[in-house]
């Protein structure tokens, strides 16, 4: 069962995953001197070089039928002209160009690759001039595939819910968790997980979890901060994959064993009579692995964002340290093969690296990178941690706001989490998976970055 060392450490529960939505261009330049079209006069095609692109690189979610929460389409001029569902009294195709352009929310987000310049300048030039129809051509649209990586292993046990959940069609954004048992007789490996994405339209992200107690079968309205004991094991938004674990390893599976979904449904345009029975499906294995895998978190728990200022945190955990800081006995050499990272909307920039003593050149785990809020997903790792290395964590933030922000699980809060799978498990009495970032081992460090 989690333990977890102090109450507010409930706030590890919080994690997000959010939806890919892909957007490119392609490299002709469009006709500056081509006629402008009115928002009321939207006939005609788009032009091939813009057709092409969305076709491309965004089908997969704003495809002739939306899929995975995107509230509109973008395959006719029609659809770039259509006032913007999520910005009242704005057109789709300002959207366009301020995503594509962004540091901070990028279309494409992470980890789809950036645009080009050319490939930005066609979607821009075009949708600033006009918009104007042109010539066509036939586009060939992305193909929707919630697992893009499959599984190379054979799936025996099938997560999914009693019943089918309600989509409602009054909120936009729903959050539906369920439970689901499996005892087995001896123990088990999960070697891999793949999502099982029943409702296309609108799952926008899911979740998988291990808890210490049964959960309902039923879907259930949920918090988006699911629950504080529940311990992340899976997450999936398009284009991430399906998910394999190291030879060596697997997640345990012992006596029975309580998983529990999170599911996140986006229905921002209130269809009706929509319904899903999402989850995961997983390779398991009675032919055990070397190693049993688990999760850590590292990160901080304190630290002030000032308003209308740029704020850093550094958080450093010496690998085996105590909750009182001391060494112990109970922490092995482990190899990380994953990392999560998770802010909340202020957050700009993550990394997560390992110091080793008598090295003055830190070892990326997780290299600096922009961080979105909308786009979080597992990067993949393979860095050996030794007792005495140290790992440090690092998030930025960018508080655009009046007021002070801290440490909270709502989404008007912060956080700075990296949540690492790694293997061998510490089996250490002391030893939690949110040590690392809330021990007296942790020694955290806030400033104004240069």
């Amino acid at each position: 069962m989690l333990r977890l060392p102090r109450p507010r450490l409930h706030l590890l529960a919080r994690l997000v995953a959010a939806v890919s939505m892909p957007i490119a261009g392609c490299s002709s330049e469009p006709d500056a001197a081509a006629p402008a079209v009115a928002d009321a006069d939207v006939t005609g095609e788009l032009p091939c070089e813009v057709a092409t692109v969305l076709a491309s690189r965004c089908g997969s979610c704003h495809g002739a039928k939306p899929a995975f929460g995107a509230p509109m389409s973008l395959v006719t001029l029609a659809d770039l002209h259509r006032p913007a569902v999520t910005a009242p009294g704005r057109r789709v195709r300002e959207l366009l160009v301020e995503r594509i352009a962004s540091d901070a929310r990028p279309m494409p987000p992470p980890p789809n690759a950036r645009l080009t310049d050319d490939e930005r300048r066609v979607l821009t030039d075009w949708a600033t001039r006009g918009a104007a129809s042109g010539a066509s051509c036939a586009a060939t649209a992305q193909t929707t595939d919630p697992a893009a990586k499959p599984l190379s292993c054979a799936v025996d046990l099938r997560i999914r819910p009693k019943a089918r959940a309600v989509i409602p069609s009054d909120k936009a954004d729903q959050y539906v968790c369920y439970g689901f048992e499996r005892k087995v007789d001896k123990k088990r490996h999960v070697i891999g997980l793949a999502p099982h994405v029943d409702n296309l339209a609108h799952v926008h992200h899911l979740l998988l979890f291990q808890t210490p107690e049964a959960m309902p079968g039923e879907p259930f309205p949920c918090s988006v901060s699911a629950s504080p004991a529940w311990k992340l094991v899976a997450g999936w938004a398009p284009g991430v994959g399906a998910l394999e674990l190291p030879p060596a390893a697997g997640f345990p599976e012992e006596g029975t064993t309580h998983w529990a979904m999170q599911v996140h449904y986006n229905n921002a345009v209130g269809a009706a009579g929509q319904s899903d029975e999402s989850g995961f499906d997983l390779c398991t294995t009675d032919q055990l692995r070397r190693y049993d895998a688990d999760m850590l978190a590292t990160g901080g728990l304190e630290f002030a964002i000032p308003p209308r200022a740029r704020h850093e945190l550094s958080c450093q955990y010496a690998w085996g340290a105590g909750p009182s800081g001391s060494h112990t006995d109970g922490h092995p050499d482990i190899r990380i093969f994953s990392v999560f990272p998770h802010m909340h909307k202020l957050g700009r920039h993550m990394s997560v690296e390992k110091l080793t003593p008598g090295n003055n050149k830190p070892l990326p785990i997780m290299a600096p990178q922009p961080f979105d809020f909308e786009s979080q997903y597992n990067r993949p790792a393979d860095t050996l941690v030794e007792r005495g290395d140290v790992i440090r964590t690092r998030c930025t933030w960018e508080n655009t706001s009046d007021q002070r922000v801290i440490m909270g699980e709502g989404t008007a809060d912060e956080m700075c989490f990296a949540f690492l799978m790694y293997y061998p498990r510490v089996e250490s009495r002391d030893w939690s998976w949110s040590t690392p970032s809330g021990s007296l081992g942790t020694v955290c460090e806030e400033y104004a970055p240069r």
